[in-house]
């Protein structure tokens, strides 16, 4: 019986590192920012239910976003449920991917999310006054800006790789 050896570079998993997003990014401070300014004005506008009405809005939105990902990761071809969980990790929040995601099914997912909420939104215009219908919307923008943003600057990088999200930063490893 013959000896089966291997060489010492062949590897089964084989990740580079193309780009890690770190909470020192410039778009993260611009995000903090924004956030100071959402709140600001609603309670300029509203008074203190202005805040409420924030709150609000960001709860649902993200519930209406996690029911949007939720089929897609169990249906999805190729896609592994376990590998998406619940994240608070400013600034992303919600649903998202717990371990080595292929950036073309978060993309899909972010995709989704946009269009579906935008209908939502639209199709809420006739029975919501309109400051929850703008917190509506600015929430759903808000909690997809920083995804989309990541990901666009990904898939510009590379379009076949894979993206990691953890407590402390967003890694994007190639194949």
């Amino acid at each position: 019986m013959s000896k089966h050896t291997l060489s010492e570079d062949s590897t089964i998993y084989h990740y580079t590192l193309l780009y890690r997003f770190t909470r020192k990014h410039p778009f993260f401070w611009l995000y903090s920012v924004c956030l100071l300014l959402w709140a600001f004005a609603d309670i300029v506008y509203s008074g203190p239910e202005g805040l409420f009405q924030l709150a609000v809005s960001l709860a649902v939105v993200t519930a209406v976003h996690a029911a949007t990902v939720l089929p897609l990761t169990r249906l999805a071809r190729g896609s592994v449920p376990r590998l998406w969980r619940w994240n608070a990790a400013y600034p992303l929040f919600g649903y998202l991917p717990a371990g080595l995601v292929p950036i073309k099914q978060w993309d899909r997912a972010n995709h989704h999310r946009l269009l579906i909420g935008f209908v939502l939104v639209a199709l809420l215009y006739v029975w919501l006054p309109l400051p929850w219908l703008a917190n509506a919307a600015a929430a759903h923008y808000f909690l997809l800006l920083p995804q989309l943003v990541y990901v666009g600057k990904c898939v510009r990088l590379h379009a076949g790789g894979m993206l990691k999200v953890t407590n402390r930063d967003i890694s994007y490893y190639k194949n």
